[in-house]
Order: C-alpha cells, then structure tokens, then sequence
C-alpha cells in the first residue's frame, strides 16, 4: 500500500470538485483507507472463526493478542462496524455476521435471569473474567443493535435496543442522573455524552418524537452541569490529560450531532476544537505520549465541522491525519496501526480507534458528495 502521507495523496481519486484538490484527496486517501484496507483487515484477522467473536486489539504483525480477554464491548463495536458499513454499501451480506456477534453476546455475555446486561470480559466464551456491568458497555449496545436496525430494518433489533435502555434505566439511572459502574457515584461525563449519542441516533433512525424530547433533555442537563470542562494549558503529555482531550474531541462531534438534530450545538462545539488546536494539545511539537486514538478522534471532530460547513478547519483536519499516517500507519501491512508507537513491545492497534477512523471516514464521505454537488 503507498504511504498515506499529506504530501504524498496524489494517487487517491479526485472525488470532490468545489474544495480544494489536496483536501480532496486527503479526504478521498481517508474513506479509501478505512474501506478497503483497515475494515477488511479487522473482518479477516480479528474474528475468532470458532468462537464468533472478535479482538479488541490487532497486534502491529495484524494478528489478535492470543490469551487476551474478549471484551463485550468490542463485540458491540464491531456490531456497529458491521451495521453500518453495510447501510452505506461499504459491505455486503453481513447480516449473518452481525447475528452472530448478537447470539454470541447473548449466550456469553450475559449471566443468568440478567438477559440485558452483558458483563464486562470473558477469558474465554465460557469462563466470566469480569462479571461488574459497565453502562458504558450498554451504551454502545444501544448504539449496535439501532445500527442494524437501520442497516437490516429487522424489529428485533430495535426491540433489543429498547429493552437494553429499559434494564439500564433500571439499575443505573435516576431521571435524566446516571450513575457509574459501581450503580452508586455519579457517572463521568463520557457516560452522558454516549447516552445523548444512543438518544440522537434513536431520534435519527427512528423519527419519534419520544427520543428527540430525549435527546434534548439530556443535552440541556449536560450544558448546564458539567458542560463545558475547562482545558488546561499543554504542560506535559500523559494518560490523564490524553484521556481530557479525548473526551473533548468526542464532545465535539456529539455536539455537531446535536446541531443537526436539536439545532443547537455547532457553536460550542467550533469553539471547543479551535480552543483544543490553541492550547497546542495535538501539534507535532507535542512530541511522543499521544495515542492514536487521541489522533484519530480529532480527525473524527474535524470531519463533524466540515460536515457541518464549518469554515476554516481543513488544514486542522489534514495536518491530524497526516501526523496519523505518517506515525501510527504499519505502510507495509494494509489496514495495520499502532496506537503507541513509542512502545517498543506490546504495540498494536485498537478496535476502538478504528471505530473512530471508520466514523471519520463516513463525515469525509458525506463531505466529498456534498462538494460533489454544489447546492446539495
């Protein structure tokens, strides 16, 4: 596969004629990239055949970690993955794929006379490793099985959908008050901005007017009790301030989301990207201690903006994702990345970070049809 890098796009096809040539085909690299490289790569080496599951992690060979635990959440991910690609005609016939993930999660998952709640890992498909219930897990359940239903328009999908808000509703939350993993503190932020994702997607897919009331009361509690968290000047790079401007760049494209739902957040959310670049969180000088997941995040946030005709943000939005193929990209592997490249052991790419990459590669998409079609 030919590097990826910014300076070196002119291979990839020239899909959009009203912006300019390089953020066209940086944008093109992009879908081209996750489409036909990083998704099938993680379709042929993630899945366990025997067992119907998939890592959450690929190692820098490509390969899963053998002995590694099986995630539920990453069967959810994956789900999603699946769904939607298959919605916008990036895959074809997955439905078999995706109810095998569902059994797979259904049968393994899930403990005894508790048939919505799915425990956190297994070390194997029959052996409980972890038995706590994580909301955050639920959430993107939630957020898989709307995808099939909007991929496949089976109601069972829906239904599962439903009745998974229904048992969290019941053990970890208290009106529009979520709590954590342990059903008593108060949940983080990154739990409420899920929850307003699975609310907006609901609205989106199903067009009720119950999940747009949702949606919206959630986001009028988030604005108005923790909503905005302020962002600290750059000092050093480590896991916890990589984690704030993770979350900050997800903020970012649930806001935009927002916008184009509610009609209200495009504001905050311009606001809060440009204050992340000023701050000087996410440039080259930053140095090393940035994972790709932080990289690709603000790709996904960037691609939100332009997606949502936000102005002046492309170069934002090429220069994260020439830093991300020119350092986290394995070049002679297609569809191989490494989250922490300056690991000299243990490196490898993660589910999650695709996800991230295949929600940008959707937002570039959208943005190069409506270049394509001036007035669209």
């Amino acid at each position: 596969m030919e590097k990826l890098h910014v300076s070196n796009l002119d291979n990839a096809n020239e899909q959009a004629n009203t912006m300019s040539p390089n953020v066209a085909r940086a944008l093109s690299a992009l879908v081209n990239w996750v489409q036909k490289d990083a998704l099938p790569r993680w379709l042929e080496r993630g899945r366990h055949i025997s067992g119907g599951w998939f890592s959450a992690h690929l190692s820098s060979a490509g390969i899963p970690q053998m002995g590694a635990p099986i995630q539920l959440v990453a069967q959810a991910q994956m789900l999603y993955l699946l769904a939607r690609a298959e919605h916008v005609g990036w895959l074809n016939g997955r439905r078999k794929m995706a109810r095998e993930l569902i059994d797979f999660a259904g049968r393994h998952g899930t403990l005894p006379c508790r048939s919505d709640g799915y425990v956190r890992s297994l070390e194997a498909p029959s052996v409980v490793s972890d038995s706590r219930y994580d909301p955050l897990d639920h959430a993107w359940f939630v957020i898989a099985n709307t995808a099939c239903f909007a991929a496949f328009g089976e109601m069972s999908d829906l239904r599962r959908a439903y009745n998974i808000l229904d048992w969290l509703h019941i053990h970890f939350a208290d009106g529009v008050i979520w709590k954590g993993i342990d059903g008593k503190t108060d949940a983080p932020p990154e739990l409420y901005r899920q929850m307003l994702r699975a609310f907006l997607y609901l609205a989106e897919v199903t067009q009720k007017p119950a999940w747009h009331k949702r949606a919206k009361t959630l986001y009028k509690h988030c604005a108005g009790t923790f909503y905005l968290p302020t962002i600290s000047p750059l000092t050093t790079v480590d896991a916890v301030s990589t984690l704030e401007w993770r979350e900050q760049l997800a903020w970012v494209r649930v806001l935009c989301r927002c916008e184009r739902v509610l009609g209200v957040g495009l504001t905050s959310a311009e606001t809060l990207y440009r204050e992340i670049f000023a701050q000087g969180h996410l440039s080259a000088e930053a140095g090393e201690g940035i994972p790709g997941e932080v990289r690709a995040e603000a790709i996904a946030a960037g691609m939100a903006l332009l997606a949502a005709n936000v102005d002046g943000t492309e170069d934002l939005v090429i220069a994260q994702m020439g830093m991300f193929f020119r350092d986290y990209v394995v070049h002679d592997m297609p569809g191989v990345f490494i989250d922490k490249p300056w690991q000299k052991s243990g490196a490898g790419g993660s589910l999650a970070t695709l996800v991230r990459l295949f929600d940008a590669a959707l937002l570039a998409q959208q943005v190069l049809a409506k270049s394509s079609h001036p007035g669209s």
